[in-house]
Formats: C-alpha cells, sequence, structure tokens
C-alpha cells in the first residue's frame, strides 16, 4: 500500500469522524440500505467492471436519498481494490469507490458548504 493510499484512507477516516464529532449528525435518526452491486462476481474475483459486477448508480443513490436514507453501505471485493497482499491499489477501482463518495456526500449534503480535507486540515472549499 502506497503512502498515497494511505492518506487517502487516513482522510476519509478522518473525515467520517469528523462529521460525527461535529454535531451534524447529533440529532439525526439513521435510516439506511446497502447499495450492492460491487460484490457481486464471486467465481471472478477480479472481474470486469459492468460485466461480472458494478457500481451503484446517481440514479439509485438518488431514490434511497428521496426515500429518507442518511446511512449507506457499499460492499466491494477487497481483491478489486487490491489484487495482491501489499499491491498498490487499482487506480480504476480506486476512482469507481472515491465518484460514488462524492456522489452521496454532495447528494446528502448539497445545503451545507462542501468541505475539503488537506494535509490533516480541514477546510471549506
Amino acid at each position: 500500500m502506497s503512502q498515497n493510499d494511505l492518506k487517502i484512507i487516513s482522510a476519509l477516516l478522518y473525515f467520517i469522524v469528523f462529521l460525527f464529532n461535529s454535531g451534524v449528525y447529533s440529532q439525526t435518526e439513521y435510516v439506511g440500505v446497502n447499495l450492492a452491486g460491487a460484490e457481486f462476481g464471486e467465481n471472478n474475483l477480479l472481474g470486469t467492471y459492468n460485466q461480472h459486477y458494478t457500481y451503484p448508480t446517481r440514479a439509485a443513490v438518488d431514490y434511497f436519498v428521496d426515500k429518507g436514507m442518511n446511512v449507506f453501505r457499499l460492499p466491494f471485493r477487497w481483491e478489486r481494490l487490491q489484487h495482491t497482499a501489499n499491491a498498490e491499489f487499482n487506480s480504476a477501482e480506486l476512482s469507481r469507490i472515491k465518484i460514488l463518495l462524492i456522489m452521496l456526500h454532495l447528494r446528502m449534503h448539497s445545503s451545507f458548504s462542501i468541505r475539503t480535507i488537506t494535509r490533516g486540515t480541514m477546510g471549506t472549499s
């Protein structure tokens, strides 16, 4: 796992901790759903995107947010993100996950200013 991968994971964890500690969610009732698709294809672990597995679409995210969902679980196969132990993350797979996370964030928090995490600090963009 590269330093960049560790920074990405650290930034995501920092963001999650920030949200829960900031009070944004302190009065929130949590209602969730599994966004299935990326965990499929057990007969072909690496698989081919959009053939053996897929990620939820913007329409799927919008549907569940409109139904009041505010917690999402995204199951996926780690082997697709990191093909072998201690290897670099697969950039295409990591991009798909990032796009979905950004899509969820923007859809659920469009009334808030967008926050970015850079070099361990939290700023408003």
